[in-house]
């Protein structure tokens, strides 16, 4: 488009083409599977970038090991990754504890349904940080985990991602 000066121009159209994997911080541990995302270490924690803290992850549901559920696992770290707070979802079973070092402490379980609204054959978790307060949520809402860590301010943190399902990221 090329403008002169002098000229009227009420709208400029745009083509904003996204940037593949924008959101991690190493796109280099994830690869593509049609629409899903896949780590390439189920072993290791993938991160997002810092700062990108509100987002909905979305998980194939896992399946199940011979004795027991496969686990999906994520967690937000303060921004020098000293403290973190750690989730766990092993089938409706949902643990959190905050890791300060290597000491855990503030465990809960809970009982929960993390069932995406629009696919029964996924996982939908919300996450939503401002400050020192964690809200995890599900596509309807409903409360998960709500956790305030009043000594660690978690703006400008970061998620990481664990497990060896497929998952897609999105902006909440």
């Amino acid at each position: 488009l090329t403008l002169a000066p002098g000229d009227d121009v009420l709208r400029v159209p745009l083509k904003l083409v996204p940037i593949p994997d924008y959101d991690f911080q190493d796109p280099a541990q994830v690869i593509h599977d049609g629409s899903w995302i896949r780590a390439k270490d189920s072993h290791k924690f993938v991160y997002l970038k810092p700062g990108f803290l509100n987002k909905n992850l979305i998980f194939a549901k896992p399946g199940k090991n011979l004795f027991w559920n496969k686990k999906v696992e994520w967690r937000i770290e303060v921004p020098e990754g000293s403290v973190r707070l750690q989730y766990t979802l092993e089938g409706q079973k949902l643990v959190r504890k905050l890791v300060t070092g290597e000491e855990g402490s503030d465990q809960k379980e809970a009982k929960v349904d993390a069932a995406a609204a629009a696919e029964l054959t996924s996982l939908s978790i919300h996450i939503q940080v401002d400050g020192s307060h964690i809200r995890i949520t599900n596509d309807k809402g409903v409360v998960l985990d709500e956790y305030t860590a009043s000594q660690h301010d978690f703006s400008g943190g970061r998620i990481g991602i664990k497990t060896d399902s497929q998952f897609v990221v999105r902006d909440k």
